[in-house]
């Protein structure tokens, strides 16, 4: 039986996921497996005997270490033979690992993985076929989120292999689970069979780019899941040899093997401290065509540029921007009107933000344009609410809370959603901002953006301030979204963000190269980076690079040093090769 450490012990290293690699490793798998499967009644309790199937012979396998202990695990069913098909026939013949019978009440996914029903569309016979599943957690971690953590390693490293799509069948009383995360049903009818008993299995296909909340709602129900649940995943076309040429790991889940040897990372942080930066919904906004050009050391590119940053922010998965402050009038007005009018012109899939003063100026230019776009647009209306702003502008709460109820209602009236922004937030104390927000939002704002207008803010103070408008809203009923917007005063940007997100921010701000005014706000790519680092999220390095490119050459920015070296290739960025992809 594995000996892990217990709950308490687990919360001081660092997790690492990497593939299996040594017989040893490969035992204490199956053996876990075993142990889970016996509590949840899956298998006689027969303490030598471990459940192996013919698939775990076509199966790369993922573990969860500790302290170089497999405290979690699971597998992924390739085409053809798998790497640790010898060694599983090894360790069988010397009586390590013997093999059980098949029982009535052991997983199916023989059975699923050869129903043509649910791959009508792979008639052409030239798509990769694989599945990932049995995936275990020690009995002692079983709530500790854990299993969520591991199977977004396996989702990684399907990704990363080139599978784009992924398919589950299920119970009809499981459907609901996996519509409401935008699956889609590919036959009504069903297919197979569970336990002896007829069952209409429902097949449905999912995008592994956005299962996010599939992974989310899945596991809410593991318990379901487990006894009925299981996925078959399929790629886009691609042979066999090229995915031979692909690292062998997710980048999430690599040890090196064959350049380094394994070697546990230690860390000092709590080891499931980066869990929200997983969850389904979140969303990364970017300030560069409004914040970012506030800077007095870039160049204002033409409309023309701009359009061509909108493409390279959707490439990068970037689908929500704000698009200038039409307030300011002039150049600025008619950039924002030609890029409000590309948007629409061209459909593209991206959220509109514009900002504004709360006064009805602001207000009624970002009405104009949208009225003559025909796009919903948000209007992002910031007022300066701190003691030291208040003193500045000779302002006291009430002339704040009524700039606030006007502007807000007029919006509104115009058509708009409103995002309420609270500049200096992170100056500002409770009293203030707890009214202001309940005028916004009695209002009709539907967002509230929180902000370190100043840099002032630390980790642990946007952490603390987020998590108090988090509980604010709640407590009083409002089904609101949170924005955190921060600046780098500090150098703090983005170590702020990953606070923010942490605390339940459902959107954070940041620009590309972290232009903006003074020092800068966060850095697109550096946040990006990190998201990537820390929760598996896909980073798309050409997309980024693109960017990247786009920023340097026409905000007149120079890419910093460690950028280049980590992006390689930084002659490539722009220009003759990359851009014409998406102008």
């Amino acid at each position: 039986m594995l000996s892990v450490e217990s709950k308490t012990d687990l919360t001081a290293p660092l997790l690492h996921f990497r593939e299996l690699e040594s017989d040893r490793e490969l035992l204490d798998y199956f053996r876990l497996r075993h142990l889970v499967y016996c509590k949840e009644g899956y298998l006689e309790p027969r303490a030598p005997a471990i459940d192996l199937d013919a698939f775990d012979c076509r199966s790369r396998f993922v573990g969860a270490f500790s302290q170089g202990k497999l405290v979690a695990g699971g597998r992924m069913i390739l085409p053809g033979e798998g790497p640790h098909r010898a060694a599983l026939e090894r360790l069988t013949a010397q009586g390590q690992l013997p093999q059980l019978p098949a029982s009535p009440r052991s997983y199916h996914s023989q059975e699923i993985f050869d129903l043509k029903s649910v791959f009508n569309y792979c008639r052409d016979g030239s798509k990769v076929l694989v599945e990932f599943g049995r995936v275990v957690v020690d009995p002692e971690l079983r709530s500790s989120g854990l299993g969520l953590k591991l199977i977004h390693a396996l989702h990684g490293l399907a990704l990363h292999r080139g599978v784009e799509l992924g398919f589950a069948a299920v119970p009809p009383k499981l459907r609901g689970f996996y519509e409401k995360s935008g699956c889609r049903i590919l036959d009504n009818k069903g297919v197979g069979s569970y336990e002896g008993i007829t069952t209409d299995l429902i097949p449905l296909v999912i995008d592994l780019h956005q299962l996010g909340g599939v992974f989310r709602v899945a596991y809410r129900a593991r318990r379901h899941l487990a006894r009925y649940g299981f996925w078959q995943v399929c790629s886009e076309p691609h042979c066999l040899e090229e995915h031979r040429h692909l690292p062998e790991a997710a980048p999430a889940a690599q040890s090196l093997a064959g350049r380094l040897p394994a070697v546990e990372v230690h860390g000092w942080e709590p080891a499931l401290q980066r869990l929200p930066l997983l969850r389904e919904g979140l969303q990364l906004h970017d300030e560069t065509l409004r914040d970012g050009l506030q800077s007095p050391s870039v160049s204002d590119p033409s409309s023309e540029a701009k359009g061509r940053f909108l493409d390279w922010l959707l490439e990068l998965g970037v689908q929500t921007a704000n698009l200038g402050l039409p307030g300011a009038g002039g150049r600025v007005y008619q950039h924002t009107e030609d890029l409000v009018g590309q948007v629409a012109r061209r459909k593209l899939p991206l959220q509109v933000t514009c900002a504004g003063r709360t006064h009805r100026d602001d207000v009624l230019a970002i009405s104009r344009i949208a009225q003559k776009s025909g796009l919903q647009l948000e209007a992002g209306l910031f007022l300066g609410c701190s003691p030291l702003r208040q003193m500045c502008e000779q302002w006291d709460l009430k002339r704040l809370l009524e700039l606030t109820d006007e502007a807000v209602r007029l919006a509104v009236a115009e058509g708009l959603s409103v995002m309420f922004v609270t500049e200096d937030t992170s100056r500002t104390p409770p009293h203030i901002l707890e009214p202001l927000y309940h005028t916004a939002l009695q209002a009709g704002a539907s967002a509230i953006c929180i902000t370190d207008t100043v840099g002032h803010a630390t980790p642990h103070g946007a952490f603390q301030l987020v998590r108090f408008v988090r509980e604010f809203v709640q407590k009083h009923g409002y089904q609101v979204r949170l924005d955190w917007h921060g600046h780098n005063d500090r150098g703090l940007a983005v170590a702020n963000c990953l606070a923010a997100i942490e605390a339940g921010a459902d959107r954070v701000h940041a620009t590309a190269l972290g232009v903006g005014e003074r020092v800068g706000n966060a850095s697109m790519e550096r946040l990006l980076l990190q998201l990537h680092r820390l929760s598996g999220r896909p980073l798309k390095l050409p997309a980024l690079r693109g960017y990247l490119g786009w920023a340097a050459r026409h905000l007149e920015q120079p890419i910093p040093t460690d950028l280049v070296s980590l992006l390689n290739e930084p002659n490539e960025m722009e220009g003759t090769h990359d851009e014409p992809a998406v102008a």
